[in-house]
């Protein structure tokens, strides 16, 4: 990305938390409106999915840059649908109180969000230079696609062990400690035994997944033993993510 890229996102951010700002404030007193925004958003980024899928792009595009579009899509979709069940939830069933002025809840809930996106980023763009200087555009294309697998069964999974970490916390709090046992034991279950069905699923449907992807020909080969070396971590994977609520809840 140039500068120039980074300045007017920064600034759209920055022109959007302004605007929206009154209609979270009140998203309590008035949740309707929050769930028609939400909607919105999932109907947008839907959209998005089905326009990088269906569109009839020209044949010199570069395969890389239409890859990462891909992913994208779909990754504003799962999130901005991760964001609804979650307030959902929240609403009905968490109720999780948060005192503190606007400001500090947003630097709270930004900071950790832009430090893990950083350190991902920077993960990602030494496995690409690494891919690529060894297995060309082919494996570059080749590890983007057939890694969507494994990036959308980890949004769940840390999905899962987010809703863990507040469960804990809120035991934490009430020194609920026999619960507390119960709810790791369940949480340490649930995200293996899921991860095992979630790894086998994935090794048995790598070419049916990558097709409907419309996976490129030439990286279909590389794809699809990406996507079955990542299924098979999977267990790996969610452990992590179970420890990690657990700890920090």
């Amino acid at each position: 990305h140039t500068p120039l890229d980074v300045g007017v996102s920064f600034a759209l951010g920055l022109i959007l938390m302004i605007v929206m700002y009154p209609m979270f404030r009140d998203m309590d007193e008035n949740p309707k409106r929050t769930y028609v925004l939400f909607s919105i958003f999932i109907l947008l980024a839907l959209a998005f999915v089905l326009f990088v899928e269906f569109y009839r792009f020209p044949a010199d595009i570069d395969l890389e840059n239409l890859a990462s579009g891909k992913k994208s899509a779909y990754m504003i979709l799962f999130c901005a649908l991760a964001m609804l069940l979650v307030y959902h939830v929240d609403r009905t069933k968490l109720q999780f109180p948060v005192d503190a002025v606007w400001w500090a809840q947003l630097l709270k809930l930004a900071l950790p969000l832009f430090l893990g996106s950083l350190l991902q980023q920077l993960y990602n763009t030494v496995d690409l230079i690494v891919i690529g200087k060894f297995a060309g555009s082919a494996g570059t294309v080749g590890t983007a696609q057939g890694g969507d697998f494994a990036n959308l069964m980890t949004m769940i999974g840390m999905g899962f062990s987010g809703a863990g970490q507040v469960y804990i916390s809120q035991l934490a709090g009430a020194k609920e400690h026999e619960k507390i046992r119960k709810a790791i034991g369940t949480l340490l279950t649930l995200m293996m035994c899921g991860s095992i069905v979630i790894a086998v699923i994935g090794c048995c449907v790598t070419s049916p997944f990558l097709s409907l992807l419309n996976c490129p020909e030439e990286a279909f080969g590389n794809a699809r033993q990406y996507m079955f070396v990542t299924s098979i971590g999977m267990p790996f994977i969610y452990g992590y993510n179970a420890i990690c609520g657990i700890l920090r809840g």
